[in-house]
């Protein structure tokens, strides 16, 4: 497996320790180097060339909004993820549309942590379950399509291709969490995050509306 080369930036240095030494194991990540504040991250980018950058929002000098906006109009195919503290629509709003391709709270687990990289990765935005509808549909599909865009079409359009493997996994042959996350040979942890997610676009509460909101919004067609 290729490595992924990661570069991090925090103005916290044991919460860069932290995330570093959760990564320092795992395979195939390679941790090129850390910042300090957004500066720091820019110089380190042009330098290192990471894969993926994993910045902090609130830093000195420079914040991971400005460092991140910058970032992706140098290089459109750098992946970032933001780490954060905060849960403020505002601020996940202005990371998004600076190019950020994911977004997690700093009390994320090592493996959500690791499920992120691996989603951004895929070219797929990854993001902390509790992000509203509105932010999802305004911003990760800012590209998908023209702003007249139906909310049918910006919900279907907002799913990735994973949830879609999913969504159909349960309409279709009602697979409970553990059997998907064995037929995808994924944990059943990014399986529950990928559930949480469609429940959150699709703007219902369980699996019974899950299912509904899958036919009445034409995402699955009915076979009868």
């Amino acid at each position: 497996m290729n490595e992924i080369t990661i570069v991090i930036a925090d103005d916290h240095p044991l919460y860069r320790k932290g995330v570093i030494s959760l990564l320092e194991t795992q395979e195939p990540y390679r941790l090129l180097g850390e910042a300090s504040n957004g500066i720091e991250l820019i110089k380190l980018v042009d330098t290192l060339n990471p894969e993926v950058v994993i910045t902090d929002i609130n830093m000195p000098q420079m914040d991971g909004i400005e460092a991140t906006r910058q970032l992706i109009k140098k290089y459109p195919a750098l992946k970032v993820l933001a780490l954060s503290m905060h849960d403020e629509e505002k601020l996940i709003a202005e990371i998004l549309k600076a190019g950020a391709k994911g977004y997690l709270l700093k009390n994320t687990d090592k493996t959500e942590l690791i499920n992120a990289i691996a989603t951004i990765m895929r070219g797929e935005i990854y993001f902390n379950y509790s992000i509203s509808t509105y932010l999802l549909s305004k911003f990760i599909n800012r590209e998908r399509g023209p702003a007249e865009q139906s909310p049918t079409q910006m919900e279907e359009n907002s799913l990735t291709e994973r949830e879609m493997e999913i969504l159909l996994m349960i309409v279709e042959e009602e697979l409970t969490n553990e059997k998907i996350a064995q037929r995808l040979s994924i944990s059943k942890r990014t399986v529950d995050t990928h559930r949480k997610n469609l429940l959150i676009k699709l703007g219902v509460n369980n699996t019974v509306g899950l299912v509904k909101a899958a036919y009445r919004k034409g995402l699955i067609k009915n076979s009868f």
